[in-house]
């Protein structure tokens, strides 16, 4: 079993490589205006500080130790709750008008029942009028392929200035619709290799899923700049709310 913890292990990379994508900005920061959002998997608050800074009132939740420190670090003078948590289960004895999940984060539960367990945890802390949106990448035949030899992806420069070349591998389980990525990072004078899984819901199965632990989507994209979704969108954004008892 991959521990997909390592991948994050370094925040500094992390921030470097994925921190300054506001191309979901958009999406996210502008579903309410006033009131209460819980950021799951929030990493280094890459939303929750500007969801801050917009005067919400912000707790943002992730697995990570280390990515929660230089979260806090960058946002010393905003008020965020940040909580160290497990997303298929945490206790925060409050109820939230939006909870986001954003990032693919969703496809790093890795059964259904751990995907059964986190809804379940939503629904325990969203309001009766909450939102609930978050986004995970609509599968293709392409994402199921297997690349045994490393293949560039991209680079990025870190926090120095120097460019940091990316390579992959990746390695398919269709039963239970697992991906395997082995990712190695160049620099000029080392390199490194994490691993991390990721699942893959078709759409059909995950309005099911969502349906069947009581929410109602009333809305669907098919990305980030909410396209609305059609068979062959790079991702799934569902918006939901919680079915009326």
């Amino acid at each position: 079993m991959t521990n997909n913890l390592e991948e994050y292990a370094d925040p500094q990379v992390y921030e470097a490589e994925y921190g300054q994508y506001k191309g979901d900005f958009d999406l996210f920061l502008n579903l309410i205006s006033e009131g209460s959002v819980l950021d799951l998997g929030c990493g280094t608050g890459r939303l929750a500080i500007p969801l801050a800074q917009k005067g919400l009132e912000v707790t943002a939740l992730d697995a990570s130790k280390h990515m929660l420190e230089l979260a806090c670090h960058k946002s010393d003078d905003l008020s965020i709750q940040w909580v160290q948590g497990d997303i298929c289960d945490f206790q925060l004895k409050q109820k939230f008008d939006l909870i986001i999940m954003s990032g693919n984060a969703f496809q790093a539960l890795l059964s259904e029942s751990d995907q059964i367990r986190m809804l379940n945890c939503i629904k325990q802390h969203l309001k009766p009028s909450g939102i609930f949106v978050f986004n995970t990448r609509n599968p293709q035949e392409h994402d199921f392929k297997t690349s045994p030899e490393f293949e560039y992806w991209h680079s990025f420069q870190n926090h120095d200035g120097e460019d940091v070349q990316v390579y992959g591998t990746q390695q398919s389980d269709l039963s239970h619709q697992i991906v395997t990525y082995t990712t190695k990072r160049v620099w000029k004078n080392k390199e490194t290799t994490t691993m991390i899984q990721l699942r893959f819901t078709p759409y059909d199965q995950l309005m099911k899923l969502l349906a069947h632990a009581g929410f109602e989507v009333f809305e669907v994209y098919g990305d980030d700049k909410k396209t609305p979704f059609q068979k062959k969108s790079p991702s799934i954004v569902p918006f939901c709310t919680l079915k009326a008892e």
